[in-house]
């Protein structure tokens, strides 16, 4: 989870194996959904 969403930054992520990136702010509604996708 991060408030830094900057495509630099999502590509760093991307290449350190990061699943995937939940962005601040996040609909809590969605999260559950959000982080069911990262995990599969």
């Amino acid at each position: 989870m991060t408030a830094k969403v900057q495509n630099s930054d999502l590509e760093q992520f991307s290449s350190l194996g990061v699943a995937g990136v939940i962005s601040k702010p996040f609909d809590p509604l969605t999260l559950v959904e959000q982080i069911t996708e990262i995990l599969h």
